[in-house]
């Protein structure tokens, strides 16, 4: 069992990572990702055709997530609170276009992102933050966005009507803090076309508005 654990040590540190960012509470939660990978050896089938490590990953986060849920004090790291804005907005977004409340499907299909990885995200939020959670307003270039719903839907009919890449790539920037960079790694192009598509997509805006 101990060697299983040592090479299941990576897997259990990264689902860690998903909650905080705080060594110390890394730690605490490898000890539960521990305890989830004996109740998932007890429960594995071994003539299945599913990997070990990919049976036990919802046993390790269920572990960790049951442990912040009692722990409120673990904060979300940076990273989770990024991805979290944008599920966000992303959420407000599809709501416009499509009137009706999109699914954790729909929303990790429209920003390429893992289901698994939407959802986890949303579940951190619930156990360590109210529900009503306020993100930070954002500037966009000219365009200021907060609470007034005037101004937030002059800035989505804005939106609605730049290029798919144009409208992700303001929305990573803007909304949610992503370096250029980053956004190049998470929508498989150069950081010179994310800088080219950010540049047109404001300048529509700025002549639309």
């Amino acid at each position: 069992m101990e060697e299983l654990i040592n090479e299941m040590t990576n897997l259990i540190y990264n689902i860690a990572r998903k909650f905080t960012s705080d060594k110390d509470l890394i730690n605490e939660l490898y000890n539960q990702g521990v305890l989830g990978i004996y109740d998932a050896y007890d429960n594995y089938d071994k003539n299945s055709n599913t990997k070990f490590s990919t049976y036990a990953y919802m046993y390790i986060y269920g572990k960790m997530y049951n442990y912040i849920n009692i722990n409120r004090s673990i904060k979300p790291n940076k990273d989770a609170i990024k991805l979290y804005k944008l599920i966000i907005k992303t959420k407000e977004y599809l709501c416009q276009v499509n009137f009706k409340e999109p699914t954790t499907k729909e929303i990790a299909s429209y920003l390429n992102i893992d289901e698994n990885t939407i959802s986890n995200t949303i579940n951190i939020f619930k156990s360590t933050l109210s529900l009503d959670y306020e993100y930070d307003s954002c500037n966009m270039a000219s365009f200021t966005y907060n609470s007034n719903t005037d101004e937030s839907e002059v800035v989505n009919d804005l939106l609605n009507m730049l290029d798919d890449e144009q409208r992700k790539i303001i929305m990573y920037k803007y909304y949610c803090g992503y370096s250029q960079s980053e956004i190049a790694k998470l929508m498989n192009m150069s950081q010179s076309s994310v800088s080219r598509f950010e540049k047109k997509g404001l300048e529509r805006m700025r002549v639309r508005s």
